[in-house]
């Protein structure tokens, strides 16, 4: 980072003379790295603390809605870290053509077909192709139902789902199993994902122990209306744009992590640069909170760099309108 308030491009590595020259990519920020992001990224307000403990007693899952970068996502990293569930949040980013089956489990056939094919033979000496749990991934929703330990789960955009898929969800929910057809007729076939699952019976049931039933957070950025009975059985959380002293309070500890002091008074003037831009109705804009952090650490790098002033060059691309 810049130490002093002289204008400087060093940061600037690419000069466009096509002269080759060696090149080391100097330190990330500090909200690219995973830990620090856990750790300071979002400020959660009391709401926010009791409908999560709210859905891990009642063992129902929280739908979260508010506007894109808000920190939706975040959350669910900061209760798995927090609460030591897992590893890592099982996650699954629903898709408009998204099934039921792709957040349970997947199963590769035609791998199986060409094993058979070719007689592979595994270092027992038994065809690989005879187990077909060989073939068989839970997948993220399904890892978490079989696993002996709680996990937090992370589907994310279900508001861009099939209009079907939630009341899919919605009934495996409340039956906390599910079916994997292909090993129905198996005398018994066993998951390990390293933590250890629960084994499955020949009638392909998976099925999920309540006191370990995971924390489910599925996000939504408001672009459709839920079935009533799927809202019914969910918690529902709105999580609201943070407010200039909030933001304050975010790029200030993530600045700590590299042991930067900021000068507050000019902090002061990019956020309520950055709100008037995201808080414009006539325009419709959004920004994040990450596209407020790249600009302040742009700016510390490079002092000529004002995105406080209309007409900056750096703002179209920095401060990019994700509603746009």
């Amino acid at each position: 980072m810049a130490k002093n308030n002289e204008e400087s491009t060093n940061w600037c590595h690419f000069k466009g003379d096509r002269k080759a020259k060696d090149f080391k990519a100097p330190p990330a920020p500090p909200w690219r790295s995973r830990e620090n992001r856990i750790k300071s990224y979002c400020t959660f307000s009391d709401k926010v603390k009791k409908m999560v403990s709210a859905s891990l007693i009642l063992r129902r899952p929280l739908l979260i809605t508010g506007n894109p970068g808000i920190g939706k996502s975040s959350l669910a990293e900061a209760v798995r870290h927090e609460l030591k569930l897992g590893d890592e949040v099982l996650y699954w980013r629903i898709g408009t053509q998204s099934k039921l089956k792709d957040g349970l489990y997947s199963y590769d056939a035609l791998s199986r077909l060409q094993d058979i094919q070719f007689e592979e033979e595994d270092s027992n000496g038994e065809m690989i192709s005879k187990n077909i749990e060989n073939y068989l991934k839970l997948e993220a929703l399904g890892s978490a139902f079989a696993s002996e330990t709680q996990r937090v789960v992370l589907i994310d955009e279900i508001d861009k789902s099939p209009i079907d898929l939630p009341n899919n969800l919605l009934h495996i929910f409340e039956e906390n199993q599910f079916e994997i057809p292909e090993i129905r007729r198996l005398k018994e076939g066993t998951f390990d994902n390293g933590e250890g699952f629960n084994t499955i019976g020949n009638d392909g049931l998976v099925k999920c122990d309540m006191d370990t039933f995971p924390l489910i957070i599925m996000t939504s950025n408001g672009e459709r209306d839920f079935p009533t009975a799927f809202m019914r059985r969910c918690l529902h959380l709105e999580i609201k744009d943070p407010t200039d002293k909030e933001l304050a309070e975010i790029v200030n500890k993530h600045f700590e992590q590299i042991k930067v002091s900021l000068d507050q008074e000019k902090l002061m003037k990019i956020i309520d640069a950055f709100l008037m831009i995201r808080d414009d109705e006539e325009n419709k804009t959004y920004l994040s909170t990450d596209q407020l952090l790249n600009a302040v650490y742009l700016m510390e790098e490079d002092k000529s760099i004002d995105l406080t002033k209309a007409g900056d060059e750096m703002i179209d691309g920095i401060w990019k309108n994700l509603l746009g």
